[in-house]
């Protein structure tokens, strides 16, 4: 038998109440998309400029290892090689690599060498036994990494940079950051 006073409260959720809620995420999820995609993008460079810094630091450590020259070699789309620069027995052509599709995937680099001059097919760098890069003037000097407008407009975007400096440390900084910062290039 049915109590008399729970017969007439209805349970549940009314036709109304679902729609509001249903508007409500509508909105939070339409305001979340666009800041999803710039954390995207900027996530995109960061771990592309992280990846490249890390081949140059890793050929710079093999020159001194091996003690001998060991080059570094960037593609334009991303990819790099670290190789001795004279094979022999204890220093192999390849010694270690990464694809441009495992790297460069939907980023742009700006190949810079000593000279100033702009390289986008690829770019190297030799590195001595001490460690420091060679000084000629079509040598790799500096990488700027950026995804393209057509993916994340450029307001959003936060673009690195790698620079090499003549002792053969890489540093990765933001070109854009203000004067003093300690990002700042």
């Amino acid at each position: 038998m049915l109590n008399a006073t729970t017969g007439d409260r209805e349970r549940g959720v009314s036709l109304i109440e679902m729609s509001t809620a249903l508007a409500v995420t509508a909105i939070l999820a339409s305001m979340a998309v666009p800041s999803y995609s710039a954390w995207q993008g900027n996530t995109r460079i960061r771990a592309s400029a992280e990846a490249i810094q890390s081949g140059l630091n890793l050929a710079r450590a093999e020159a001194v290892a091996r003690n001998t020259s060991v080059t570094f070699t960037l593609q334009g789309n991303g990819g790099w090689t670290v190789s001795c620069a004279a094979v022999t027995a204890n220093c192999p052509a390849g010694i270690h690599g990464r694809s441009g599709a495992e790297i460069g995937t939907g980023i742009s680099l700006a190949l810079v060498q000593r000279d100033n001059s702009a390289e986008n097919s690829s770019a190297s760098v030799t590195f001595n036994s001490s460690g420091r890069p060679d000084t000629a003037a079509s040598s790799l000097r500096r990488i700027d990494i950026d995804v393209p407008s057509s993916l994340l407009p450029s307001a959003q975007s936060r673009e690195l940079r790698i620079v090499l400096s003549d002792l053969g440390r890489s540093r990765l900084c933001d070109p854009n950051a203000a004067s003093g910062s300690p990002t700042a290039c």
